[in-house]
């Protein structure tokens, strides 16, 4: 789990969070994001409401390790799994 955005650089009163989500797959994974998108459904529909509950104002990106080494953004390691 990463954070990027106007909260990681310290921002007093960020509008919202900016996190990004790297995650391992596997099959159901798989065949789960690939069924969603046929059925009008978001694939990360499911994960950004088990992250964020009722709150508002965080916005995900998943699997976004690559803006990082497109050098789009500045991410900030916030946690690990394991820690």
């Amino acid at each position: 789990m990463y954070i990027f955005g106007s909260y990681a650089r310290g921002a007093l009163e960020p509008n919202d969070v900016d996190v990004v989500i790297e995650h391992g797959t596997d099959q159901r994974w798989l065949d789960e994001s690939l069924d969603a998108p046929i059925n009008g459904r978001d694939p990360y529909a499911e994960m950004k409401q088990a992250l964020r509950g009722r709150t508002r104002g965080i916005s995900f990106q998943f699997r976004g390790r690559s803006l990082r080494d497109q050098g789009c953004f500045d991410l900030f390691l916030l946690w690990r799994k394991g820690d």
